[in-house]
Formats: structure tokens, sequence, C-alpha cells
């Protein structure tokens, strides 16, 4: 910000008795290398990647990829990932790494390299961690305890490519569900069970899985 210009993006507006509840959007009136978080910027940023990942989700619907079991569970796995990334949990982009690579294929097999790295996140041990799957590591629990595969074509690995383009630090995993079901459209979530869940519910994911190791580090 500048003297005599005056921006309006990123911005958050609050009033002075808001301001407790806002002083992040504050930190560099404390300290210059403290970057202010705006809560209006961080929901265009939740909205937009939530809109990708939708487009990716109703695309392989629509065409049937797979099972629409496999297809959820696939989609999961891949926002797991991106939050993953971001966060540092998961080193060198391996998802986003494969997905570049994909791209400048003539005929990628995505259901191959995207879930190889799926199986990896379900091994224990150091084996065939190598190349851009060298900072991947073993993850507790379910999630990847049956690694999805989907064939993705050229349109759908664009899109996922947009979506790990986002920084997924900012997006705001507690409303992130509740977004893509607005996107997806009340004929297609009653048609697939796709329902808000409450941020609590949501946590009890978020928390163990991506907050706490990451606060853990």
């Amino acid at each position: 910000w500048e003297p005599g210009r005056f921006p309006n993006r990123p911005r958050s507006r609050f009033t002075l008795a808001e301001l407790p509840e806002h002083y992040d959007a504050l930190l560099f009136l404390q300290n210059e290398s403290l970057e202010p978080v705006f809560s209006e910027h961080r929901r265009e940023l939740t909205e937009d990647a939530a809109r990708h990942v939708a487009e990716l989700y109703r695309s392989m619907l629509d065409r049937s990829a797979a099972p629409v079991d496999e297809i959820q569970r696939f989609t999961m796995q891949l926002v797991w990932c991106l939050f993953a990334e971001d966060l540092g949990m998961l080193e060198g982009y391996p998802l986003q790494a494969t997905v570049e690579a994909l791209l400048k294929e003539d005929d990628p097999d995505s259901a191959k390299e995207i879930g190889y790295l799926f199986q990896l996140l379900n091994q224990k041990g150091d084996h065939n961690r190598k190349g851009r799957f060298a900072g991947t590591r073993y993850v507790n629990g379910d999630l990847f305890a049956r690694p999805a595969a989907v064939y993705l074509d050229r349109a759908e690995l664009l899109h996922l490519k947009q979506a790990a383009e986002f920084n997924w630090r900012e997006v705001n995993p507690t409303i992130f569900g509740s977004l893509l079901e607005g996107v997806l459209g009340d004929d297609r979530r009653s048609e697939i069970g796709a329902h808000y869940t409450h941020e609590a519910d949501i946590m009890k994911i978020v928390a163990p899985t991506i907050v706490r190791p990451w606060r853990e580090r």
C-alpha cells in the first residue's frame, strides 16, 4: 500500500468492536516481515479452488470415468494432497509435478501415475520413494487405504493443474466442502449423495491429518 493509493483488494472490512477477531489483517503494523491475512481474499481464493475441484469432479461423473464411490475417494485423496503439499507435508509437490509431467505427454496415463502416488502414501517404509516421489511418506489412517485410480482426460488434468496452483495454505478447509457442494448444484448433489458436512465434523478429519501434524513439526 502506498499513500494516496486506495487498493480495493485484497481487503478486510470490520468495525472497531470486531477488531480482536480480525487482528491478523493488521499483522504488518507489528512487524514488516509478517504478511496480513485478509478474510475476503481468503474466501475468494477458497471459492476459486472449490470451483476448479468441482468442475473436475463433475466432469468425471458426467463421463462415468469410474464408479461414483471411486470418483469420490479419488477427489478426497486429491484434495488432501493439495493441502498437504502447500503445508509442507508432501515435499517436492509430487502431485503437481505429476500433473505437469502428464500434460507434456501425448497419451498420459493419469490413472497409473496419480494412482501410484496414492499407493505410496499408503505404503510404509522408504521403498520406491524416488524422483518426484522422494518427499512422500506413509499417511496414517484410512484415507489412502484404498488408493483410487481414475483416468483423467486433458481438460480434467488442466483443471487439476489450475487447482494445484492455488496456495492451499490460504484455503479455508472448514468452508471448502460447503462451497464445493454449492457449485455442484441440487440435482447432482442428490444423485451422488453429496451434502453439507458441519465444520465440527470436518475438523475431525482435518485436525488429526493436516492441522496437528503441521503444528507438531
